[in-house]
């Protein structure tokens, strides 16, 4: 009968703490009821356990709430304790996590999480109700991009914010004088947009603003040419 029977929906606990909160960021701390089935417990090399999946929706808009939720990790807890915990250190790119969000400005990130529990014979459970917690997107440094007045090497960046709606910024680095294209395609491979036409530009680093207004939600690509250097990336528009 229990092998037939899936786990009960983990109970998660609100709001999201903060982990390592050092006076100013953090990382999101998820807490939840452990699952109290007997045939939650695997055995392991150390000790018993439970295991369930972590799931995370990522929205960058006030506007749209987090739905897609992607698979982020399995988590196995080993503790005794009544109530089981998650830390994501791996928010995305470029968002911190203030402990005092209060008069913090800026572009937002908004997090979702969904606990799964899966039993020893991988039944799993309906998934939790969410939990939220609001991040402060910044853009990053990459690390394709110095900080030394003249450029390296060759570099384009990934556009920010991605996804975007309706601009976004693209940058790219060039060592030497040369002549640049920079176009945006659809999914297709259909033109959309030339942001440099074969310009002449001195070695430096630019920013080219890209305007979605007039296209449909989705995914596009954005090409540069620099001499013998080309570079392709992914971006999302969603509206």
């Amino acid at each position: 009968i229990l092998e037939a029977t899936p786990p009960s929906k983990p109970m998660l606990y609100r709001p999201v703490e903060i982990f390592n909160c050092n006076g100013t960021i953090g990382y999101p701390k998820i807490v939840w009821d452990n699952n109290l089935e007997p045939d939650m417990l695997r055995s392991g090399s150390r000790d018993e356990f439970k295991r369930y999946k972590i799931y995370r929706a990522v929205s960058h808009y006030s506007g749209i709430a987090p739905s897609n939720y992607t698979y982020l990790n399995t988590y196995d807890d080993y503790t005794p304790n009544d109530t089981a915990n998650f830390i994501d250190n791996n928010v995305l790119n470029g968002t911190i996590i203030y402990c005092g969000l209060g008069g913090q400005s800026g572009n937002d990130t908004y997090y979702r999480y969904k606990i799964v529990a899966v039993d020893k014979y991988d039944d799993e459970s309906v998934p939790s109700d969410f939990v939220s917690i609001r991040g402060h997107s910044i853009i990053p440094d990459s690390p394709n991009f110095s900080t030394n007045e003249n450029p390296m090497s060759f570099a384009l960046a990934q556009n920010y914010p991605n996804p975007f709606n309706p601009t976004t910024e693209i940058k790219f680095e060039l060592p030497q004088n040369t002549f640049v294209t920079l176009k945006v395609y659809n999914a297709v491979g259909q033109v959309v947009a030339e942001l440099v036409n074969n310009e002449y530009k001195n070695a430096g680093r630019y920013s080219v603003s890209f305007d979605g207004t007039k296209l449909a939600s989705g995914i596009y690509f954005y090409s540069i040419e620099a001499g013998l250097y080309k570079d392709v990336k992914k971006m999302v528009l969603i509206k």
